[in-house]
């Protein structure tokens, strides 16, 4: 049985300190987890100080790739190269509507080294502000995956998605709704349900692993939100909360 371990965290790149994260990273252990798909990443200096954390007290090489959104709310992911091949990376060049101030779909094609498995990782950080906007994107990030899965690709949609799913009332909103529509994707649900994000208006997930698998090879899949001893935001930390998921997969 095959695991593939991966991440995602927004770091809120305009207010947030790299090397403290980078500490986050170590007193957590994240840098157990494989792959990571980082959201308002504010440039590579950023990813240089996170990845070298991740090589240091891993034991493997970690390395990464990032987006070409010209602004400081890049995307990023960080991967272990011991342990994963990276077969190309690209994006969706639609997916940020033509709006400089929103993000393309990043994704990664890998291979798991060991087992010869292919996957897709796809980061996405879907528009805040704008309801239409992000439910444009949804649709057009849904059409991108259902032309994926009929080459039988597995798939992992991570990253910061705005659903704002609603702990108390276990509910999302339009966009949540339109993309669950489709039935493509299956929500990693995390074991315990808090906030991803610390604004306190909001006890709602942002933040989600989703996963399509065409030709039915995940066995299990366990999800957690980390850092739940935070309360509150920082001029240093970020103002989510890193969500990881733990995935067996049939060899």
């Amino acid at each position: 049985m095959n695991i593939i371990n991966i991440g995602t965290w927004n770091l809120e790149s305009d207010d947030s300190d790299a090397n403290f994260l980078a500490n986050q990273i170590l007193e957590n252990n994240l840098f157990k987890y494989d792959i990571w798909g980082f959201s308002e990443v504010k440039n590579k200096k950023v990813l240089d100080i996170l990845t070298q954390t991740f090589t240091n007290h891993s034991g493997n090489k970690f390395s990464y790739f990032i987006g070409d959104t010209k602004n400081n709310d890049k995307l990023g992911i960080v991967y272990n190269t011991e342990k994963y091949e990276l077969l190309k990376a690209g994006e969706i060049d639609t997916t940020d509507l033509g709006n400089p101030n929103h993000r393309d779909t990043l994704l990664g094609y890998f291979k798991q080294i060991e087992s010869g498995k292919d996957f897709t990782i796809a980061v996405n950080h879907l528009a805040r502000g704008n309801r239409e906007s992000r439910l444009e994107q949804v649709k057009i990030f849904n059409l991108w995956s259902i032309e994926e899965i009929k080459k039988g690709n597995l798939i992992f949609a991570i990253g910061d998605y705005n659903f704002d799913w609603d702990i108390k009332l276990k509910k999302g909103n339009r966009s949540f709704d339109t993309f669950m529509a489709y039935n493509i994707y299956d929500w990693i649900m995390p074991e315990e349900l808090i906030a991803t994000n610390l604004h306190k208006k909001y006890n709602s997930i942002l933040d989600f692993i989703f996963y399509a698998d065409p030709n039915e090879t995940i066995v299990e899949a366990t999800s957690h939100i980390l850092l739940k001893d935070i309360s509150k935001d920082t001029p240093w930390g970020s103002d989510h909360r890193p969500v990881i998921a733990s995935i067996k997969v049939q060899e």
